[in-house]
């Protein structure tokens, strides 16, 4: 039975890239038990690293001549028996390369082992963009990096970390700015020309002076950080959130400003928040939430509220909603609900570091609801049947 080898490299692809219909892979699959030929092409290309692999001599922008190469190889290596299937196989590398190449693959959506879900997406990580005070932007991952604000400020950068220098020449120049964005998906560290250290979390940013050259060291903060603040009671440390400031002289805190209410959460030392003309002080063990223009002050579940620097997900009697926000920050996932969520609260813990599967099943287990996956959609179906 002859086949249009067009055809077979587009239905190969597809299957490989799980794009195609459920009436698509049904008819594929018949075919390939019936035909030795096209089973044996999708044995030889459906590992995603072995395409990546023989795509790495094709990856310049003249597609057409990589293309041309290809063929020429895989003419040499066949024999006349395959001949009618060399069309094909070429094909099948032209679809996966576009697909790989231009199309960017996202390399976090990886196939569900476990085969619960259409697919499975890896955990966030470290991951930064950088604006230095001339405007350029930097991507920050892992890699190691090295530069020079225009003032002559070392910046370095290792294993998710920047690390700011101390300017001798600080107090001749004008305060210099830069700011750290964290995107959904990602976290970073951040060590400030005082000593100051700062973890910051995914969906968030911070804007600080390279070095402090006034009476206070003054930081602003959009999403949610932990400060440990260098000790220095003549230069008093502020975070200023959209309508809320904290006072610190040396200590460690967290602060979430994800919505139009913040949350100040005191670990050690002391820390003074305002907005307006009211202030409230803050013990260890203590939290101020910010909300409709007022202070509330409670106590604090220190070990909940810093979880996610600690490297895990952390749930005591919490709304589910806020907790699928958390994890689609994390995870870079855009949230559809198909009904009603119930208004429960749940608890549970599992690592950051877990594939999105398994933080499913765990909420699946405590929740009673059901959840799929579709690329990067985290979608809710509502309540599992009895």
């Amino acid at each position: 039975m002859k086949h249009d080898p067009l055809e077979i490299a587009r239905l190969i692809s597809g299957y490989i890239h799980q794009t195609l219909s459920k009436e698509e892979e049904e008819a594929f699959l018949a075919l390939k038990r019936k035909d030795d030929h096209i089973r044996n092409l999708l044995e030889s290309y459906k590992e995603t690293a072995s395409i990546e692999h023989r795509l790495a001599s094709m990856k310049e922008r003249d597609a057409t001549a990589a293309w041309e190469r290809f063929k020429g190889k895989k003419i040499k290596r066949q024999k006349n028996s395959w001949k009618q299937w060399l069309g094909a196989a070429a094909a099948i590398m032209f679809f996966l390369f576009f697909s790989l190449w231009y199309k960017k693959k996202d390399d976090k959506i990886v196939p569900d082992k476990s085969h619960r879900y259409a697919n499975d997406v890896l955990p966030g990580g470290n991951q930064a963009r950088l604006v230095l005070s001339n405007g350029r932007s930097i991507a920050l991952t892992d890699a190691s990096i090295e530069l020079n604000e225009k003032n002559g400020t070392s910046v370095k950068g290792k294993d998710g970390e920047l690390v700011y220098g101390n300017n001798a020449n600080e107090n001749k120049i004008d305060a210099l700015f830069n700011t750290l964005e964290i995107p959904k998906g990602g976290t970073y560290k951040l060590s400030l020309a005082d000593g100051t250290r700062v973890w910051i979390n995914a969906s968030s940013s911070l804007s600080f002076p390279i070095n402090f050259t006034a009476k206070e060291r003054r930081v602003k903060l959009k999403g949610e950080a932990y400060f440990e603040v260098a000790k220095n009671s003549s230069f008093p440390f502020k975070v200023e959130l959209d309508d809320t400031e904290i006072t610190v002289l040396g200590t460690s805190f967290n602060v979430s400003n994800y919505t139009s209410s913040s949350i100040t959460t005191l670990v050690e030392g002391a820390v003074r928040v305002q907005r307006a003309e009211q202030q409230n002080y803050l013990k260890p063990g203590e939290q101020a939430v910010v909300n409709n223009g007022r202070i509330k002050v409670s106590p604090a579940d220190i070990e909940k509220t810093i979880a996610w620097k600690d490297g895990y997900f952390l749930f005591n009697e919490d709304l589910l909603k806020p907790i699928l926000e958390e994890v689609a920050r994390w995870y870079d996932l855009e949230l559809i609900f198909k009904k009603d969520i119930p208004d429960i609260h749940i608890g549970g813990s599992i690592s950051r570091k877990e594939n999105l599967s398994e933080v499913l099943e765990m909420l699946k287990d405590v929740s009673g609801l059901t959840f799929s996956i579709d690329g990067r959609k985290l979608i809710v179906d509502g309540e599992a049947p009895n």
